[in-house]
């Protein structure tokens, strides 16, 4: 009973506080200590295959204030101790329509390299439909 009211004084602590980044996990009272992983990509425009700089990339789940990072004027972007277990990338940029990536999982004390992201430019005052 008390290690039980221990653990879950000790995640109500760390939520309060806004420790929780993805490393402490409240479920049920118990603390999950997940292990940390690099990830890394690049981010393109959809329609001129050129490197977007300046987008802005966060990683999803389980997380009460998700990472973010932007890109370099390559298109690229890294997260240093990134969270691990299944995540996905919610990304955009002004100009653009946000998308969000397939799930994949960040590898153990390694980097991982997500799939090539292709951003779609927002196109303003043409109508396609007939």
């Amino acid at each position: 009973m008390r290690g039980s009211l221990s653990k879950r004084l000790l995640c109500l602590l760390a939520v309060s506080l806004g420790v929780s980044v993805g490393l402490i996990r409240c479920d049920k009272g118990t603390k999950v200590v997940e292990y940390m992983g690099n990830v890394e990509g690049f981010v393109i425009d959809s329609l001129t295959r050129l490197p977007i700089d300046s987008a802005w990339i966060r990683i999803y789940p389980d997380t009460l204030n998700p990472p973010i990072t932007h890109t370099d004027s390559d298109g690229y972007y890294f997260f240093e101790h990134a969270p691990g277990i299944h995540r996905y990338h919610y990304c955009g940029k002004n100009g653009y329509v946000t998308k969000r990536t397939d799930e994949y999982q960040v590898r153990k004390d390694a980097t991982t390299t997500v799939d090539l992201i292709e951003l779609a430019p927002l196109v303003f005052g043409r109508r396609d439909d007939p």
